[in-house]
């Protein structure tokens, strides 16, 4: 269970920025996973207070993105999660029955 309570902050934590997710309709798919891999990419280090602006708005395409990643792996956390208490329960019925 800690798994998908760690998801769930993380997913948290990203809505609480308030990101405005209007502006990436017009922006196609691969401008977005660019974005996305150089952010991914880029260390600490390597930012610079001239590039401040850039990075910013770099960052929150790339977490806009994860946030997307973020649900799906959170969904599918939890249905697995379901899985598992509906195959534990078939089991006990029919170990139940069984005796």
């Amino acid at each position: 269970m800690d798994s998908p309570l760690k998801a769930a902050a993380r997913l948290s934590f990203v809505r609480r920025l308030e990101l405005r997710r209007g502006i990436l309709t017009e922006v196609g798919a691969p401008v977005i996973e660019r974005f996305r891999r150089r952010v991914a990419q880029e260390t600490a280090l390597g930012d610079t207070a001239a590039c401040a602006s850039a990075s910013a708005g770099q960052y929150a395409v790339f977490l806009m993105a994860r946030e997307a990643e973020f649900t799906d792996g959170l969904v599918g956390l939890l249905l697995e999660t379901v899985h598992k208490i509906g195959v534990t329960g078939e089991r006990r019925t029919t170990a139940a029955l069984a005796r």
